[in-house]
């Protein structure tokens, strides 16, 4: 029998939720759980949490069931070695907000000036060489 570290788990939920930026209810609404419940949760007293329950909150916080079980040490979401500016962040949390089709569209523009930069840089070094 395994025995899960649910303090460890809850303060794993509650750090992923704020860094999506969703509320205790939306999170609750994707678990279909309660605000209370996900608070209980996030402060580690729920103690007899089943392995769905668990993988749903996985699915919703967009992590591996393995991360939030505390069994990977190694991943982006502990934020040791992964930092994203504010710009970054605000970029990550405005894009959530998007529809699908909008989504599809800011790809396409990124995609059309990552383009337009290398040609502009080929440009450059073709010119430097040129001179």
């Amino acid at each position: 029998m395994v025995l899960l570290n649910y303090v460890k788990i809850g303060s794993r939920i509650r750090s992923r939720r704020k860094i999506l930026s969703l509320t205790q209810k939306q999170l609750g609404l994707k678990v279909n759980l309660s605000e209370g419940s996900v608070s209980k949760y996030e402060s580690g007293k729920v103690e007899d949490a089943t392995t769905s329950k668990l993988n749903e909150f996985a699915d919703a916080l967009e992590v591996d069931i393995a991360w939030l079980l505390g069994a990977e040490k190694n991943n982006e979401c502990d934020n040791q070695s992964f930092h994203l500016s504010n710009d970054e962040q605000k970029l990550i949390t405005s894009w959530r907000k998007l529809s699908h089709d909008n989504q599809m569209k800011v790809l396409g523009i990124v995609e059309l000036k990552l383009d337009e930069e290398a040609a502009a840089r080929e440009e450059y070094v073709s010119q430097a060489k040129r001179a």
